[in-house]
C-alpha cells in the first residue's frame, strides 16, 4: 500500500532531522524527476497543487528551523500553480517562480494577505509570455525589487 502524502512528508522531514539538515533544498523538475515529488499533489492537466502541510516547510519554523529553498519551480512547464497556504502563517515568495520555464502561467494564492516578500518571484523566466496573478495581494509585501526581472518576453 503506498503511503500516504502526509506519511512521506512526515518521513522527509525526520530523515531531514536525522541529517541535521535545517534548509531543505526542494527544487521540482520537469517529468516528474522529482525526489519528494509525490509529496505534492500535480495534477495531469497541468495544474500544480501545494496542500497547505507542505506550506508549513515553506516557512521558518521557530522549532527547529526548517523551511524549503527557493526557486520551488525552476525549470517547471506548469500552466497553473495553486497555493493551499495555511492562514494567518506569514510566508515569502522569494524566487518561487525564478527560471520557471512556463510560457503561460496562472497563479493562485488562497491566503495572498499572508505573502511578506515578491523579491525575485518571476525572476528570469525568460519564456513567460503570458502571467495571470489575479487577486494577488501585495498590501502587507516589504520587498517587490526584481520581481519581474529578466521578463523579456512578458507582456
Amino acid at each position: 500500500m503506498q503511503p500516504s502524502n502526509h506519511e512521506l512528508a512526515r518521513r522527509y522531514e525526520i530523515k531531514a532531522k536525522m541529517l541535521g539538515i535545517k534548509e531543505i533544498n526542494f527544487v521540482l523538475k520537469p517529468n516528474d524527476n522529482v525526489e519528494l515529488l509525490e509529496v505534492l499533489d500535480k495534477e495531469s492537466d497541468g495544474v500544480f497543487t501545494i496542500p497547505e502541510f507542505i506550506t508549513e516547510f515553506m516557512t521558518v519554523r521557530p522549532k527547529n528551523g526548517l523551511y524549503i529553498a527557493q526557486p520551488l519551480f525552476q525549470g517547471c512547464h506548469f500552466t497553473e500553480i495553486r497555493y493551499n497556504n495555511n492562514p494567518g502563517v506569514t510566508f515569502s515568495g522569494n524566487r518561487l517562480f525564478h527560471k520557471m520555464n512556463s510560457n503561460k502561467l496562472k497563479v493562485r494564492i488562497q491566503h495572498p494577505e499572508c505573502l511578506s516578500s515578491t523579491c525575485q518571484m518571476f525572476s528570469s523566466c525568460v519564456g513567460l509570455k503570458e502571467l495571470d496573478i489575479k487577486g494577488l495581494d501585495t498590501s502587507n509585501v516589504v520587498d517587490m525589487s526584481y520581481m519581474f526581472s529578466n521578463c523579456a518576453s512578458l507582456t
